[in-house]
Order: C-alpha cells, then structure tokens, then sequence
C-alpha cells in the first residue's frame, strides 16, 4: 500500500507547503488519486491545465525560477512514473480494502477525492455530464458513471445520494445506514477504479466513443509573437522551461 517513496513524499509535501492557497491545495493521498486518474485519462492533459486544480488557481508561491522548476520536477517526476506503470498495465488501486484500519480511512478519502478531481477535467470522457434517462446513454457510459459515483461516495459521504440518483443503483443505499453505506462503498472501490480503468483503455483504443466535447484553455501568460526557446520559460504561466512542459 505504497503511495509514493519516503523521497518523494517528502519532496511532495515541500512542495504543497509552498501554495498560495493552502485551503485549496492537495493533499499527498489526494495528489496520487489525481496522478493516478490523470494517467489512466485516455486524453493527454498538459500540465499547464492540471497545476492549477492541484495548488489553485495562484499555484505557488515562490518568486526564484529556479526553485520553483526544482520544486515542481518531484511532482512531474511522480506523474511521468504513474504514467508509465499505466501504460505498461501495472497501475493498480494502491490500498488494500479488506485489510483497512480505520487510520487508514481518511487517506483512502483524499486519494478518491484526489481522482475525481482529475475525472472532472474530462467529464465527459468519463459520464459525468450525460443524463441517465430514456435510453439516451449506452451502457457503458451508464458503468462509468457509477463508478465516479463510488469514488465520490467515498472521497464525500454526502454526496452519495446526488450522483447515484444518476445511476442504475440509486435505489441500493435506500435504507441503509451510513456505516454501511460507507462499508459497501469501500467494497466497490477497488472493482470501480479497475473498470474505470478498462473503459479508458477501450476509449484510447478506439473500442468505445465516449460523447464529442471541447475543451478551451486560456494560458495565464500570452504566447510570445517569436518563437519559444527550449530553455525558455513556459508560456502557460506554469514555472517551467518550455522544453519541460508544452514543449516536451
């Protein structure tokens, strides 16, 4: 149930010490959940999109370029070996469920939060903006979406009810008490990240076509007229060189 090295944690948790909200930024467990479902995305997210929704919109709050480039490296070091694990199909739900501790509950809902917080990057990918009724939904978006629906139950309990009302189980939590509401959710996790999982891979491999969307992105800092140098700073505003961000 290993999240990150010792290393990378402890260069992770510098590095979120340094946002500029601390009310808005991640979490180490939530950070991992992120990576994790922005890995498995079947859509490339550049991280001129991603960086803010893990500090906020103010990122961070570091003047030097060089520290802030050494600073954020650990955390797209971290992404590029999820990514990899991914790709080689060794990526897998880092927390052993039936072996929980109730010290371990908290981590296990900041990671899921952590992960739907990247699925709502591509909501559309991932079923989150189809309404389920009169057979306007295939199947597998109607899965999908309940599997977003388990994640969130997990990361906010008080959720549950909104997003499983848009699901084929809304009426399997009726009568149940929240302990077991929270017992059954857990159960699912695993099953609902691996399918979530298979579905992106069908997606990337153009076995299932999820719904056409369009997504805009505004950079922070206006693209230069001339051409960008490699080593130059990045032109999204994200603190890196060009040749480590939108030019990698």
């Amino acid at each position: 149930m290993t999240l990150f090295t010792s290393h990378q944690k402890k260069q992770l948790t510098e590095l979120l010490s340094h946002a500029v909200n601390k009310d808005k930024v991640l979490t180490v467990p939530a950070v991992h959940g992120f990576l994790f479902a922005l890995a498995i995305t079947p859509e490339r997210i550049r991280p001129r999109e991603w960086l803010p929704s893990v500090f906020g919109e103010e990122m961070l709050d570091v003047s030097d370029e060089k520290e802030r480039e050494r600073l954020l490296k650990c955390l797209l070091s971290a992404y590029d070996k999820i990514v990899v694990l991914n790709n080689e199909s060794n990526l897998a739900f880092p927390y052993d469920i039936p072996n929980l501790t109730s010290k371990d509950l908290p981590a296990i809902q900041e990671w899921c939060y952590g992960y739907f917080k990247a699925l709502l990057l591509r909501p559309d990918i991932w079923g989150l903006n189809n309404k389920i009724e009169g057979g306007h939904t295939n199947d597998e978006v109607i899965d999908i979406t309940t599997c977003s629906a388990i994640v969130i139950g997990v990361a906010v309990p008080e959720k549950v009810t909104d997003y499983f009302n848009r699901t084929r189980m809304k009426d399997s939590f009726a009568e149940k008490t929240p302990a077991e509401i929270e017992a059954r959710l857990l159960a699912l996790l695993p099953t609902a990240i691996a399918t979530q999982q298979q579905f992106a891979h069908a997606v990337k491999n153009g076995l299932i076509i999820p719904k056409p969307h369009r997504v805009v992105i505004q950079p922070k800092v206006p693209l230069a007229v001339s051409k960008v140098g490699r080593n130059d700073p990045c032109p999204c505003g994200c603190g890196l060189k060009y040749k480590k961000c939108c030019g990698k």
